[in-house]
């Protein structure tokens, strides 16, 4: 993780700021995608559910 981390620390500052402005995009459209069935909704709740944790932002704080 480590290696990861510092790796993607040295190469942000030369990435094109239109491919970044790219991915940015891409990952917010990925999180605003509806769910299609209802595994995938339990599958992404269920956790808060057992926890008791909810998170009714959880969408906007995401994106």
């Amino acid at each position: 993780m480590d290696l990861f981390l510092n790796d993607f620390l040295r190469n942000l500052p030369n990435i094109d700021p239109d491919v970044f402005k790219n991915h940015v995009s891409s990952m917010m459209k990925v999180k605003q995608h509806e769910d299609l069935n209802i595994a995938e909704e339990v599958d992404r709740n269920w956790k808060e559910v057992t926890d008791e944790t909810y998170s009714f932002e959880r969408l906007n704080n995401e994106v």
